[in-house]
């Protein structure tokens, strides 16, 4: 069994590649895209502009990423993103709360989003 040292911050979403054999990660604090080959013992990162809560293959290459500002296309060999849309945050928009945003892959292959509050603010009442 290979074991990787890594380092990670939080390590997350974790998807293997059949086509490459290859394990793929986020560290999500860390804002890097991980790479592991196990039969090789090979691994890479790539940094990431911001933080990713998750990620899926892109057909023909690269990566469609879920960035807390947005949905993009990433490619890890240029360090290009291309924004495919902005998040509107309406949900506790009245409180200095700061959002993660996920995405999963639903098995009828469309990108599912959800968010998680990160820091709420303590409520008092007088």
């Amino acid at each position: 069994m290979q074991v990787l040292h890594c380092d990670n911050l939080l390590g997350e979403a974790p998807m293997y590649n059949s086509e490459e054999n290859a394990l793929y990660w986020l560290d999500i604090n860390g804002k890097k895209l991980w790479r592991f080959h196990p039969e090789s013992g090979d691994s890479k990162s790539w940094d990431l502009p911001e933080v990713a809560g998750s990620f899926a293959f892109a057909k023909g290459g690269g990566f469609l990423m879920g960035f807390t500002s947005g949905l993009s296309f990433f490619n890890p060999e240029t360090g290009a993103v291309q924004k495919i849309c902005d998040f509107e945050v309406l949900l506790f928009s009245h409180q200095p709360s700061s959002f993660y945003f996920g995405f999963h892959v639903c098995p009828s292959v469309c990108f599912c989003a959800s968010t998680t509050v990160t820091r709420m603010s303590t409520c008092r009442t007088a």
